[in-house]
């Protein structure tokens, strides 16, 4: 049977070296230098007093020990990592949604038949609505890269601990696995960038949703595919478009996308949905896929 892999298991992997393709047919990605920069700084913040607090540990059976790190990795992934994740984001998840607004608009513009007076009409109440979903898509990212990081560190220090590792080898693990600053490939600074390239995208495509429900003149969102995609987006692409505000399908079954539900891409692969559910791109890390409106029909 094929490896099930997650939503979020590309953040604890080495990126692959990829080509992508020139061709964006609704506009360049937001930069996402800054956004990485500011997301690396509190994880290296919070790493390096995780190692500081595991090499403080006092030698200890398995058991007590699994206990004490356990302990110490719920309040570094905790309650105040979270909020500085959200602080660090907030600003950059914005601006993605004032641009996919704005895509958004641009597309219905595009529409044959479109009244563009009712475009004018509806800018207050797609204001609004994009203002909440930013303060939805903080406390989502903030919450779910809290969880995740929790949930590798302990795996990570467990199987030190299994291996009779003592306190200080178990720091080291978690400086080796952070990596060394100025390595462009390092741990935190890769998982960091796919994270920004990842959330800004997001943004962009969830604003465009947000947008066209709140302007009722959409019905439906259509997947576009992006060049190159990966054998899961492949799979939700060939589904039909869905009505506004519905989650997506797959393609074999039409059983929707919802979260817990594990996706069999067009090559065979398993993708567990353990992020959210699936409303539109981006359907994994570094995910290009787009969408296209569907609009309302003359006369509804």
């Amino acid at each position: 049977m094929a490896k099930v892999r997650s939503q979020t298991d590309v953040w604890f992997e080495q990126p692959p070296i990829t080509k992508q393709s020139g061709f964006d047919p609704f506009g360049e990605d937001l930069p996402s230098q800054g956004f990485s920069h500011a997301v690396d700084k509190v994880f290296r913040r919070m790493l390096k007093k995780l190692e500081g607090e595991l090499v403080s540990l006092e030698e200890a059976g398995k058991a007590e020990l699994l206990r004490q790190a356990k302990e110490i990795v719920k309040q570094a992934t905790g309650t105040a990592f979270r909020a500085e994740i959200a602080a660090a984001s907030r600003n950059w998840i914005a601006a993605g949604y004032v641009s996919g607004g704005e895509l958004a608009m641009l597309k219905l513009r595009s529409l044959r038949g479109i009244d563009i007076e009712r475009i004018e009409a509806a800018a207050e109440a797609v204001e609004t609505a994009l203002s909440k979903a930013v303060d939805r898509a903080v406390a989502k990212l903030s919450d779910g890269v809290g969880k995740t990081f929790n949930v590798h560190l302990r795996d990570m220090l467990g199987e030190g601990i299994q291996k009779g590792e003592p306190p200080r080898e178990l720091a080291k693990r978690v400086r080796e696995w952070a990596g060394k600053v100025g390595d462009p490939h390092r741990g935190t600074r890769a998982r960091s960038m796919m994270i920004a390239r990842t959330e800004s995208r997001r943004a962009q495509v969830d604003a465009q949703v947000t947008s066209w429900k709140a302007s009722e003149m959409v019905e439906g969102n259509e997947w576009l595919l992006s060049p190159n995609a990966c054998e899961f987006c492949s799979m939700v692409a060939k589904s039909p478009p869905v009505p506004i505000g519905e989650p997506f399908r797959d393609a074999r079954n039409n059983r929707k996308l919802k979260l817990g539900y594990t996706l069999i891409g067009t090559k065979g692969g398993r993708m567990k949905l353990n992020y959210e559910t699936i409303y539109g791109p981006t359907l994994h890390p570094n995910c290009r896929c787009d969408l296209l409106p569907v609009p309302v029909k003359v006369g509804k």
